[in-house]
């Protein structure tokens, strides 16, 4: 994975590095609003930042706050999106049997919901894993 491509922005690219401090002030700023709202969207975003960047562990940690929003919110929008991405984090891990097991239960919800372009995330990832 490029370092610049998962991100784009407007005016062009965004680096992860760039991302990550653009991230971690919108966990700051919804904290101190006291929104809840967009918590399971933005942690899933700063997991695949920090994944991006390598730290592999900030990734985990992320995943799982985004996680722990989206099922306090009942958004199981949220928590299949987040199943996805715990899967890149595991399958980076070098876990390709719970990489599988998370993919597979994130596939179940977003065609149902109608979720397309998470759908089309889900795609790929099949090819990249391999359980023997």
């Amino acid at each position: 994975m490029h370092s610049w491509a998962w991100a784009p922005r407007r005016s062009g690219w965004v680096t992860p590095p760039k991302a990550l401090t653009n991230l971690l002030d919108a966990v700051g700023r919804f904290s101190v609003l006291g929104s809840t709202l967009y918590r399971p969207d933005t942690y899933r975003y700063l997991a695949s930042a920090e994944l991006a960047l390598g730290d592999l562990d900030a990734a985990l940690t992320a995943a799982h706050r985004s996680l722990d929003f989206a099922q306090r919110a009942d958004a199981q929008h949220q928590v299949r999106a987040t199943q996805r991405v715990l899967a890149e984090i595991e399958l980076a891990r070098g876990h390709t049997g719970v990489a599988y097991e998370l993919l597979e239960a994130s596939r179940g919800s977003p065609g149902a919901l109608g979720d397309e372009t998470e759908l089309a995330r889900l795609q790929p990832l099949p090819q990249t894993i391999s359980v023997e």
